[in-house]
């Protein structure tokens, strides 16, 4: 439709992008030019070739989905930290034991449970220095 009215196409939505936009992204494409030797294709085929060599010119960068920020990764560390500590809690709770030599269950979940509230101050002095 774009070259019966000599317009140029818009690739982004064009069906061949939609079909080749997984290999765009993966750091590798391949692009092959079809040639033909017939005089009367001439300038059709001069043009596939300057195509060509533009697209040779082209750098795709390609990197993996990882998280450049340092403070979610220490919130992320934080939560799991968190739920590690509230599962600790909840099979000492369950078991009835706490597992350690000389160390009633009641002290054990103390220590614990004291340890999970200073995770969760640091946490939310960490959120406080963030806001600032």
């Amino acid at each position: 439709k774009a070259l019966s009215e000599n317009k140029r196409p818009n690739f982004r939505d064009s069906k061949l992008t939609l079909l080749l936009m997984a290999s765009m992204t993966s750091g590798k494409v391949i692009m092959i030019a079809a040639l033909s030797p017939a005089d009367i294709c001439y300038q059709e085929t001069l043009s596939t070739l300057r195509f060509a060599d533009r697209i040779k010119q082209v750098k795709i960068k390609s990197s993996r989905n990882v998280s450049q920020d340092p403070i979610a990764e220490l919130k992320k560390e934080m939560e799991e930290m968190q739920e590690r500590m509230q599962a600790e809690i909840d099979a000492l709770r369950a078991c009835g034991s706490s597992g350690k030599e000389g160390m009633t269950q009641t002290e054990a979940m103390r220590e614990l449970q004291s340890r999970l509230d200073e995770q969760v101050a640091a946490e939310k002095a960490m959120k406080a220095d963030l806001e600032q």
